[in-house]
């Protein structure tokens, strides 16, 4: 195959410049050198000639004159030209006569030939069996076997005699004959010439071997540049090209092949990437569609059995795209109940060569099963045999549940419209009925199949109208609307209120479509109307009592700080004075007066819910006899009190005092109310158990035992507005100076503090009941005895107090002093604080008011606290929303006291926490 499968055109260039130029070099070499050494023969044959031309002159002129010393020194002279291998002097009986190497004179030239050539031997040898050359001063000159070498051989003349020569010389032929010869021999080296020479040769052919390599390396810069990376170029661009990458570039500029090249490429890319780009977009709107309408297409080849499926295909059947698809695999994820219909179905498409279409349930997991819808075609070839088939598969699965929810939500809507309390019926925007409820049906007297498709008016007024009725009328204009009709309308024949709302049904152009028409009895509204007002009312009354109890909080809490030192200052005036005297008498008459007040801010309290009273369990049929008793002392004779007291009917959880309360303002308000004319005034106590239907207008009270306290007279009664405003503070129909409109708001505040509920009902001139709920107590726990009173504990421990009002803080110096204690008193918090934390161990016992500017009594126990845990505290407070005796109580202090606190109450609470402490 060619070179350049093999090898990359970047790379065989070089090679080949490279070969070429050793190739040109070899070529160089064997045709030059050979003249070269041609050139060289000839020149050192020349030289040689001249040489020996020279030589003989010199050495005849010495050899003629026996002068051998001469002959000597000019051998040696001779011999020191480095191309002169050797040089033999030799007379006629072979003895040498001079040598270029002294030790060989006077030797047989035998002992030097075994060192020579055989080409010198040769040279040599006729010499000695020929005798002299005929002719002398002739030279021969030849070359070597080698032809690096010139051999040449001289005949000379020379002077045969065993005399002494002139000079002194020792003649040293041995011949006797009148002339004799001598062969001079010499061996005229041409090796260092030729190597000279081929040094040359080789030095040049080194540079010429360099520029060549130069050369190629240039013409293949030249050629990377200019053709090898333009082609890579278009290789890399024709290979992203072949492997989907239609954005690569050529960079490719000219006007030459390799640019028209890039620019081919180039449109075939873009041709390329048009029709790629035009297949894909099919592919994804095919895919979108697929997709959008959950229906995959499909083939089944007949012969091999596999599947090819779409990618929506694999989605709706939760398949991996990269899974084998086969019949079987098909049939397997297939519902076990629809199987074999299906393998069935396809069995019989294929032997009748015909599509089917076909209905199946597919099993995801365990909780998700998809319902389907397959159509299908079959292909078959020149015999008619099916060998393949085709067709899509499309998800129904919110289409089956559309219509199961569509059935469903039928069956549901019958069911509702026939359950609801309202005649409901469809109509045609022509009137014609399409569906109605059962009471529709009952109302006309029809059945679905009597009514459907009939003209409304036909059923609804079966003897026409001569005029149309509003219902009639706001159908034929088609108008949405809400008629009502009340019992004694012309057309109503119900004879009870009814509501007719009729709601058109449009299009999305606001075409009609039906008409729904409903029929309401108003009855039950109206009825629930009221009762929410009612309910309402109630909700604003409470709301009413809530804000007023916020404010009653905060009079409470001024007027008990008042009432102390008042209370306070009056205990101590009686205890320095004799009680028979006349000024303890007007002590005595003040401290009453006192009591009255703070008696009264109990009401208040218990009006606002915030009265922390002792409750205990209470037979409440004795404080309504000793009331009545005091009662009918007070009352003319002219209006009759009768009881009915159930002796059994069991305690409630209340105060003595608050019950008092309760009978008092209830009978005096009666008894105003028929002071005029007299009357009767009946008490009645009860006991009765209320279920949740009873309750069922009260959201107050509890299913459970009650006691029913019930007050009534034969007085004047109210109104129903009055009725609904009896319970506000201060609201009152009695003439001015005559009452100030708190008795009944106090009786509501007390009912509702014992967890109670109070209602009234009256009517003009048929007199006023009261009905009071009271829930029974299930402890039995007797009340406990009160303290004794008659001495007042007392002690020498260092009390500190922190109080607000001057007054106060004098009042409590001066009683607790009384009663023999050391006491230190500050009027602002932060002042005690400072002076608990420089002797914390130097007070005994803490006595703080709550309401205190910058810091409260609860921050001030939890400071102290903090530096002596141990220490016991006291807080007084005439009213607080912040605090209550439970949470004082989770905070550490020992007692909760409500102002006014009269000096006994102080002295045992004090003894109380003390002794508590000195216990533990």
């Amino acid at each position: 195959m060619h070179f350049l499968t093999y090898v990359k055109l970047r790379t065989a260039i070089p090679c080949i410049i490279l070969l070429f130029s050793l190739a040109t070099g070899i070529i160089f070499l064997q045709s030059y050198l050979p003249r070269v050494n041609q050139n060289i023969e000839e020149d050192g044959r020349h030289n040689l000639q001249i040489r020996m031309t020279q030589i003989q002159r010199n050495l005849a002129y010495f050899l003629l004159r026996d002068n051998i010393t001469m002959v000597q020194q000019q051998i040696s002279v001779l011999s020191l030209d480095p191309r002169v291998r050797y040089v033999y002097l030799v007379c006629d009986e072979g003895i040498i006569l001079a040598a270029s190497d002294l030790g060989l004179i006077n030797q047989p030239l035998t002992a030097v030939t075994p060192s020579l050539s055989r080409q010198e031997q040769e040279l040599l040898t006729p010499a000695q069996q020929d005798g002299l050359p005929q002719d002398t001063h002739a030279t021969q000159i030849h070359f070597s076997a080698n032809r690096n070498a010139l051999l040449s051989t001289t005949t000379l003349s020379m002077l045969p005699s065993r005399e002494k020569p002139q000079g002194g010389h020792r003649h040293l032929l041995t011949h006797s004959h009148a002339h004799g010869h001598a062969t001079l021999y010499l061996a005229y080296d041409l090796q260092p010439a030729k190597n000279a020479a081929r040094q040359t040769i080789n030095r040049e052919l080194i540079k010429d071997s360099v520029f060549l390599v130069l050369l190629a390396l240039a013409l293949w810069s030249y050629f990377h540049l200019v053709v090898d990376r333009r082609l890579a170029s278009l290789h890399t661009m024709a290979k992203k090209i072949g492997q989907g990458n239609y954005d690569a570039q050529s960079n490719i500029s000219g006007n030459d092949e390799l640019a028209d090249l890039a620019r081919t490429f180039e449109e075939m890319r873009d041709n390329l990437l048009h029709s790629f780009e035009t297949i894909r977009l099919r592919e994804e709107s095919l895919q979108e569609t697929q997709a959008i309408a959950h229906m995959g297409s499909w083939e089944f080849d007949i012969l091999s059995r596999q599947l090819w499926w779409s990618e929506e295909t694999y989605h709706i059947f939760c398949f991996e795209p990269c899974d084998t698809i086969t019949f079987e695999k098909f049939l397997g994820a297939l519902h076990p109940d629809d199987r074999d219909g299906v393998e069935e179905a396809i069995n019989s498409s294929i032997s009748q060569a015909r599509g089917v279409s076909l209905d199946y349930r597919i099993v995801i997991d365990a909780d998700t099963v998809r319902y389907l819808h397959e159509e299908s075609q079959v292909v078959v070839d020149d015999t008619g045999r099916v060998i393949r088939r085709k067709g899509s598969v499309q998800d129904i699965s919110e289409r089956h549940a559309a219509e199961v929810a569509m059935e469903r939500s039928a069956r549901e809507w019958a069911v509702a419209m026939d359950a609801s309390d309202d005649v409901i019926y469809l109509l045609t925007p022509d009137r014609h009925l399409i569906r109605a409820n059962r009471l529709f049906y009952e109302l006309t007297g029809s059945t679905p199949k009597t009514a459907c498709g009939r003209h409304i008016v036909e059923l609804i007024h079966p003897h026409g109208e001569t005029v149309l009725c509003p219902v009639c009328k706001a159908q034929e204009e088609r108008r949405d609307t809400v008629i009502t009709m009340e019992g004694n309308h012309p057309d109503n024949p119900a004879g009870r209120p009814l509501e007719v709302t009729i709601k058109i049904v449009r299009d999305k152009k606001n075409q009609p479509l039906s008409m729904l028409v409903t029929i309401h009895d108003l009855t039950s509204a109206r009825q629930d109307m009221e009762e929410r007002s009612k309910l309402e009312r109630q909700l604003q009354q409470a709301q009413k009592m809530e804000a007023v109890g916020t404010l009653a909080g905060g009079i409470a809490h001024d007027f008990n700080n008042i009432l102390t030192p008042i209370i306070g200052y009056t205990e101590m005036a009686l205890w320095d004075l004799p009680p028979e005297g006349k000024t303890a008498q007007k002590l005595n008459e003040v401290l009453q007066a006192s009591q009255r007040a703070k008696d009264l801010v109990s009401q208040i309290l218990s009006f606002s819910r915030q009265d922390d009273q002792d409750r205990h369990p209470l037979e409440i049929q004795l404080v309504l006899k000793e009331a009545l008793k005091l009662l009918r002392a007070s009352i003319p004779t002219t209006i009759d009190i009768k009881t009915t007291l159930d002796q059994q009917c069991g305690p409630v959880l209340a105060n003595p005092t608050q019950i008092h309360q309760i009978i008092m303002n209830l009978c005096t308000n009666a008894y105003h109310a028929m002071r005029e004319t007299g009357g009767v005034i009946t008490v009645a106590l009860s006991q009765l158990k209320l279920g949740p239907h009873e309750l069922a207008d009260n959201a107050d009270l509890k299913a459970g035992k009650y006691v029913l306290l019930e007050i009534s007279d034969t007085g004047h009664g109210m109104s129903r507005e009055i009725c609904e405003k009896i319970f506000d503070p201060y609201f009152t129909t009695k003439a001015k100076g005559e009452g100030t409109g708190l008795g009944l708001s106090v009786v509501h505040g007390i009912v509702k503090h014992l967890d109670g509920y109070i209602s009234v009902a009256s009517e003009l001139d048929r007199g006023t009941t009261f009905h009071i709920y009271l829930p029974v107590s299930e402890d039995n726990t007797k009340t406990p005895k009160s303290l004794e009173t008659a001495a007042l504990p007392g002690g020498q421990e260092h009390i500190l107090v922190v109080d607000d009002e001057e007054s106060i803080t004098r009042l409590l110096k001066m009683s607790l002093e009384s009663l023999g204690y050391q006491v230190t008193v500050f009027t602002t918090p932060e002042t005690a604080l400072n002076a608990f934390k420089a002797q914390p161990q130097a007070f005994d016992l803490l006595i703080t008011d709550m309401t205190m500017p910058h810091i409260t009594g609860d921050q001030l126990s939890k400071e102290i606290l903090a530096l002596r845990p141990d220490m016991p505290i006291i807080m007084c407070t005439g009213f607080s929303t912040l605090i209550s005796a439970k949470q004082a109580a989770e905070i550490g202090i020992r007692k909760f006291l409500m102002k006014p606190v009269v000096k006994k109450d102080l002295a045992h609470a004090i003894r109380e926490v003390l002794d508590k402490k000195i216990s533990s």
